[in-house]
């Protein structure tokens, strides 16, 4: 069996390596954005729910007749008025849902991966001493030692 990498699983090993430093950096700072849009979602759904409560209390009929003697008209526009602010308040409920759903998946995923970048990190740090290890050996010889100019005393 074979112990040594080749170059291309040497190839791969920098990739990953590559992408694996980038994603260390990156995380550092995207954990706090995500935390930051978990707290404006959840602010958003209070907003909303603040406002639903605003809708729900107008959706009496003493607020929409409001001394108005009962014709036809006021029948009419009663009921209009109770449809709409039911819409309205089915609405909200439902705009309620989204950000808050929204801000519990980022939440959990700012919180569940709030030290991924030092994952990152020793999974890099493991394939940089792979590659340096197991490199093939005309790659880790000192080439420099065997070239015309360092016999000549000169460096290179």
């Amino acid at each position: 069996m074979n112990n040594k990498l080749t170059r291309e699983d040497i190839r791969l090993a920098s990739k990953y390596l590559n992408r694996y430093d980038k994603h260390a950096k990156m995380w550092i700072w995207l954990r706090w954005f995500y935390l930051c849009m978990a707290i404006l979602m959840l602010g958003v759904s209070y907003y909303l729910l603040t406002l639903a409560h605003a809708v729900r209390d107008k959706n009496t009929s003493g607020y929409i007749l409001q001394g108005s003697h009962l014709n036809t008209s006021n029948v009419g526009g009663y009921i209009d008025a109770r449809v709409e602010l039911l819409r309205l308040e089915s609405s909200l409920n439902i705009k309620i849902i989204f950000p808050t759903i929204f801000a519990g998946a980022l939440l959990g995923i700012a919180i569940a991966g709030w030290k991924r970048h030092e994952h990152c990190k020793l999974i890099a740090k493991g394939l940089r001493t792979l590659i340096t290890l197991y490199l093939p050996e005309e790659e880790t010889s000192n080439e420099s030692l065997n070239t015309d100019e360092a016999k000549n005393g000169r460096a290179p």
